[in-house]
C-alpha cells in the first residue's frame, strides 16, 4: 500500500445484518495501517481507544479482530 492511499472495508458484526464501512489509512511516518471502529461497535464490544487487538484471517478469508 502505498503512502497516504486508502482502503474501505466492510465490517459485519457477528450473527447481524448491521454492516460497518470503514476507510483505513496508511501511517505515513511508520507504514501502520489505521483502521477506526465505529463507536456503536466500540460500545457494543467495551472496546476503547488504546485496547490491543490481534488481526487473524479465517480460512473463508474474512478478517477476525480480537481484544488481547
Amino acid at each position: 500500500m502505498s503512502p497516504g492511499s486508502i482502503n474501505k472495508y466492510i465490517m459485519p458484526k457477528k450473527d447481524s445484518n448491521v454492516r460497518y464501512e470503514v476507510i483505513t489509512q496508511e501511517d505515513p511516518e511508520t507504514g501502520d495501517l489505521i483502521v477506526p471502529i465505529p463507536p456503536p461497535l466500540l460500545a457494543e464490544l467495551n472496546w476503547k481507544e488504546g485496547d490491543e487487538v490481534q488481526f487473524d484471517i479465517d480460512d473463508k478469508g474474512h478478517v477476525i479482530i480480537r481484544k488481547v
